[in-house]
């Protein structure tokens, strides 16, 4: 399961509407690439309760280059400057229990304000 997949999960387990907003570009070439909404969402979600918010997920290993990336961010700036949030949701193996060395995802969320 990607950590996109894991992300739209939660957050529909949170009770929230969600869909993946990121495509595959198929270029000529033998590769493709994601590209993110605006440059900086994979999922938008929303609910009466919480509004509406853009989610980047990603791996916990990948969350500074994530922060770094979107700190003059345009789109984000103008997304929370119209009432959305947005959030960063990294995902990180910890152990189940002290006593239990089986592993298990947690997600790490950070929302991002003006």
């Amino acid at each position: 399961m990607t950590a996109t997949q894991r992300t739209l999960k939660y957050i529909k387990d949170l009770g929230l509407t969600a869909d993946i907003v990121e495509r595959f570009i198929k270029p000529k070439g033998t590769y493709g690439f994601r590209k993110d909404y605006l440059n900086f969402a994979d999922i938008i979600a929303f609910s009466e309760a919480d509004g509406i918010i853009a989610i980047q997920s990603t791996v916990y290993k990948e969350l500074k280059r994530h922060k770094d990336k979107y700190k003059n961010n345009h789109y984000i700036n103008l997304w929370l400057k119209s009432g959305g949030k947005f959030w960063i949701i990294a995902w990180k193996k910890v152990k189940k229990s002290k006593t239990d060395k089986r592993k298990v995802w947690m997600p790490i969320i950070e929302e991002y304000k003006l």
